[in-house]
């Protein structure tokens, strides 16, 4: 028998070179390139055969190194692998151990690809890569080949975080100009006749109060009527700022609001229903944040006083230009 194997083995557990074409192997199927050989290993099959003896002793031979080649595949082996599952095809070998073969040749193939896989997709994330299409792409073949699970929530993040930046179209921004209009427009009709109703939540206690912002026809002054119950006693808090010093964004994104007690008491969900607004009420900077009843309504309330905050700082220096140019003109 040591004889019979030495005679297949042309390097360790590689077998010597097999006839491809008699083995049912196509040279387009092999992956891996073959070093040189020498004329020795340029013998057919029917060669080995004759060196081996008889059928018997192939198939034995064939056999044994089907199990070493398959325990110790490794990278640069794989075409010794699939040449050793054509021969062992031809020759009768057990099935049980064909298919054993395959499975290590297909695991073995896995694990090159995630291997490769995961090579590109570190040196992608490492240059900061801002192509979209690419990091797709990259999320395709990462799942695909069952590439670290960590390194797939990466790409997934990097992915939404790229298409949420992405420029927009004209049609988009259109679209974005058109719904923001629309936002401003539906807070100023309310909170400039009836008011506009909200939550108001106190961050210190964590109560939510109901609360009505209203709006001055310049549309200058926003003002926040708070009701609150005391010892069965309804009271009203009045609170009044000027647009232009007024500063939004989602509570949850503001660094003080969102480690208040009042805060990370929150039902489940609600904080990111939040609005926090930094403004100025009698000279001193205040905090208001409310709650709204989903983050479709959160955004449209930052949408609109961002708008109007942006209008009214502009009017305030249009006023402030006029003056000073009245007096030079004086």
């Amino acid at each position: 028998m040591g004889g019979a194997v030495g005679g297949l083995c042309s390097r360790c557990s590689e077998l010597k070179k097999v006839d491809l074409k008699s083995a049912g192997i196509r040279p387009e199927d092999l992956e891996d390139e073959v070093n040189p050989v020498g004329s020795e290993d340029d013998r057919s099959e029917a060669d080995l055969q004759s060196e081996v003896g008889d059928t018997e002793d192939l198939k034995e031979g064939i056999q044994k190194l089907l199990e070493e080649t398959g325990r110790t595949l490794e990278r640069g082996q794989t075409l010794a692998l699939k040449e050793a599952i054509g021969a062992a095809k031809k020759n009768g070998v057990r099935n049980d151990l064909i298919k054993e073969a395959e499975r290590r040749l297909e695991h073995h193939q896995l694990g090159q690809k995630r291997q490769e896989s995961e090579v590109k997709v570190s040196k992608w994330l490492q240059k900061d890569s801002r192509d979209l299409e690419e990091c797709e792409r990259l999320l395709e073949e990462a799942v695909r080949n069952q590439c670290d699970e960590q390194m797939q929530k990466t790409l997934q993040k990097r992915l939404a975080e790229l298409k949420i930046t992405r420029p927009l179209e004209s049609e988009e921004a259109a679209q974005a100009k058109e719904y923001v209009v629309e936002s401003c427009r539906d807070f100023v009709s309310h909170a400039s006749q009836k008011g506009r109703p909200t939550l108001f939540l106190n961050l210190d206690e964590g109560n939510k109060c109901t609360a009505t912002m209203y709006l001055n026809p310049p549309l200058q002054v926003l003002s926040v009527k708070v009701e609150d119950t005391d010892d069965g006693i309804l009271q009203q808090n009045y609170q009044e700022t000027f647009l232009k010093s007024i500063t939004t964004l989602p509570a949850k994104d503001d660094e003080i609001i969102s480690q208040q007690r009042g805060f990370l008491e929150l039902e489940h969900g609600e904080s990111h229903h939040c609005a926090a607004v930094r403004c100025q009420v009698e000279g001193r900077s205040k905090v208001w944040c409310f709650v709204e009843n989903s983050v479709v309504e959160r955004d449209r309330l930052i949408q609109a006083l961002r708008v109007l905050s942006s209008l009214a700082s502009r009017e305030k220096e249009d006023e402030e230009l006029y003056s000073q140019s009245q007096e030079e003109d004086d």
